[in-house]
This record gives C-alpha cells, structure tokens and sequence, in this order.
C-alpha cells in the first residue's frame, strides 16, 4: 500500500488513523454487533460443550452453529481489519480519506469547497479525548427521486480540535 506522501506532491500539514477502541466500544454496543458477538459466543460455547456428547442426532446441529459462530467471526474480523486501515490527512488544499484493504481508494474534498464542519462525540468518544470531524461539501445524491446530502466523516479522530484548525 502506497503512503500518502508517494501518492501526493503536496505537503501533509496533518495525518492520522482512527482510534480504535472507541470504534470497538461503539461496535460491540450497537445492535449488529452484539448480535455478532452473542452468536459467535453462544454458538463456540454450544459447539465445544456438546462436541464431546456428540450423538448421530446432534451432527447437523452442532454443524450448523459451528458455521454460523464461524461466519459472525470473519465478520467481525472483517469490519476490524477494514476499520484499521482507513487513514486521513489533511494538506493545504485538500482533505483525503482512504478507505480499504485490498482494493484502497482514496476521497479527496477540496478545501474551498468545504461549506461546514462539524465535530460529533459520543460518550465514549469523549472518555479518549477524540471525536468524529463531519464535512458537508455539498455534494447531493438522488435516490428515489430525492436528492440528499452527503457528509464525509472523519472517524475517531484523536483531538478533532487541532485538526478542524488546519482547515
């Protein structure tokens, strides 16, 4: 994966990774994530407890709970390792998020474009001293004969203060 300074002539003025436990805090507390984390739980609890009691009766049940804790897994792993490669920085003239793991891409917002921003923090957020830097830029997006507007985030920025001052 290139870094920013190969992919960009301009002079980084700021750059950072999202911190990742308020991002885990809030996963595991959201609705799908706990989901995730009960299935995986009860479902590798289920399989190693009644493995050893194993009968002819149990083999499809004991296969199905084992896919399905083995499927809410990698799904979790998923979502931690494509969290743990987004990275931001900010340069005189622009913003640049990238996002991805194999395939990264890279959203650039023009800094005189820029109509607001915004820092959002949630409890856990505040607990370590970061917060979610949000920008409109106007851009608007139909769907369903409806346009909308569309915020980029900047995610679990550590001290989005210092950073929003570069803008």
């Amino acid at each position: 994966m290139t870094t920013p300074t190969s992919q960009f002539d301009d002079v980084i003025l700021w750059m950072d990774k999202p911190l990742f436990k308020p991002y885990l805090i809030n996963h595991i507390f959201s609705y799908k994530g706990t989901i995730q984390i009960l299935v995986t739980g009860l479902g590798l609890s289920l399989t190693f407890c009644l493995w050893n009691r194993t009968r002819y009766d149990w083999t499809g049940f004991l296969s199905f709970v084992t896919v399905l804790s083995v499927v809410a897994f990698v799904g979790i792993l998923i979502k931690i390792v494509t969290y743990r490669n987004i990275k931001y920085w900010i340069t005189k003239d622009a913003v640049y998020i990238q996002t991805g793991v194999i395939n990264p891409t890279v959203t650039s917002i023009q800094k005189d474009k820029i109509h607001s921003i915004d820092i959002e923090k949630s409890r856990m957020e505040k607990k370590c001293d970061a917060g979610t830097i949000v920008i409109d830029d106007g851009e608007l997006r139909k769907a369903d004969s409806e346009e909308y507007k569309v915020y980029k985030k900047l995610i679990a920025v550590k001290n989005p203060e210092k950073a929003v001052r570069l803008f």
